[in-house]
């Protein structure tokens, strides 16, 4: 009977055999392939979320303090002064503005070495007196690799308003409008067009 249960069991034991060493490695390295697969998919990801959270983060710092600048510009007054008035270049624009009871000569210049664009005040008093001291330059805008000043006025010639890349006050008081186009140092661009009321 005890023979009877052995050979019994050899009969069972036969028909249940486990997996191979070849089996399991296969899958071993399927399963390698698919956690590899998942996981640079995965990493890519988190890459290309946290570059599109980088440029627009740094888009909307840009943009906010453009706001600023232009809530300046809309406060233009027309002087007509000998040394207060609006006047710009590509790269740097001058004009006054009141804030609060003050009359203030705002410049705005781009320095590319710095990659920002730095604001300078002078009180019309300091200009009228002559007390000029060298002005406090503060930051206003950074991580910017172009800015571009446009100013739109009327072409005489044509009677059509035109996109010009200076401007001085000795035909008129102030443009109609300023562009900025300004790329940042992550390659987002910009384009912001402030119409002044003025004009």
């Amino acid at each position: 009977m005890e023979s009877d249960l052995k050979d019994l069991n050899k009969r069972r034991m036969r028909g249940k055999r486990g997996f191979s060493l070849i089996e399991v490695v296969m899958v071993a390295t399927i399963s390698a392939f698919v956690a590899l697969g998942i996981g640079s998919v995965f990493v890519s990801g988190m890459k290309i979320w946290q570059r599109a959270r980088g440029i627009s983060f740094e888009k909307n710092n840009l943009l906010l303090d453009l706001e600023g600048i232009s809530r300046r510009l809309r406060q233009t007054v027309s002087l007509r002064p000998d040394k207060i008035y609006f006047s710009g270049k590509s790269d740097e624009m001058s004009f006054p503005s009141l804030a609060g009871d003050n009359l203030i000569k705002y410049t705005y210049k781009f320095k590319p070495e710095e990659k920002a664009v730095f604001c300078s005040e002078v009180t019309l008093k300091e200009v009228l007196e002559d007390d000029l001291q060298e002005p406090l330059e503060t930051k206003v805008l950074a991580s910017v690799e172009s800015f571009v000043i446009s100013y739109l006025c009327l072409d005489i010639k044509t009677m059509e308003y035109v996109w010009t890349s200076s401007w001085d006050s000795a035909g008129a008081d102030a443009p109609k409008a300023v562009k900025f186009e300004i790329i940042s140092s992550s390659g987002s661009s910009i384009t912001k067009i402030i119409y002044l009321p003025i004009s």
